[in-house]
């Protein structure tokens, strides 16, 4: 009968020890996952402001009379999805443009293409995420590729991550032929 019982008493300790290892695996495998969202979401943006910083220096090169607030396109406000804006006075938010930056469309891990906010030399890209609250994300009519709307607070919010740039002159300046 002892036999039994220590056979029985083995038994659930290895079924304890296997739901330990498993419980452990799994919260390994959710921090890899948010690690690897991270690393997706900071590289879009690395990407995207390289991207602009890029389009301003053709911009400047192309033309050494060009004020270095008309060097960053504006935002995509147009009706031609990733295509930017003719003209943006002043902060402005929308899409980051990636039809005119000549990019495939940016998303962050959660699927939202990139936001983009401007205001004369300095701009950030930002990763909106996942909707939260009352964000209403319903597609405008002509946005096929990114979906969404308009509406920057169907987007922006205190957790958003970003990255930012500030043109520099002499840097402009420094890098044309």
């Amino acid at each position: 009968m002892k036999a039994r019982q220590r056979g029985a008493a083995l038994l659930v300790l290895m079924v304890l020890l296997v739901t330990a290892v498993a419980a452990f695996g799994m919260a390994g495998l959710r921090r890899g996952t948010s690690e690897a969202r991270r690393n997706q979401d900071q590289q879009s943006l690395a990407l995207g402001i390289a991207a602009l910083r890029s389009a301003a220096f053709v911009r400047r090169c192309a033309n050494r009379t060009t004020p270095l607030a008309d060097l960053l396109p504006c935002a995509d406000a147009s009706t031609t999805e990733g295509t930017s804006a003719a003209s943006c006075p002043g902060l402005t938010q929308g899409w980051l443009p990636w039809r005119t930056l000549g990019l495939p469309p940016l998303r962050d891990s959660s699927g939202t293409c990139l936001w983009y906010e401007r205001n004369g030399t300095t701009a950030r890209v930002i990763v909106a995420g996942a909707a939260i609250g009352a964000q209403n994300r319903s597609a405008s009519s002509g946005r096929t590729i990114c979906g969404g709307n308009l509406t920057a607070t169907n987007y922006l919010d205190a957790g958003d991550q970003s990255l930012a740039m500030t043109l520099d002159t002499a840097a402009m300046v420094a890098r044309c032929p």
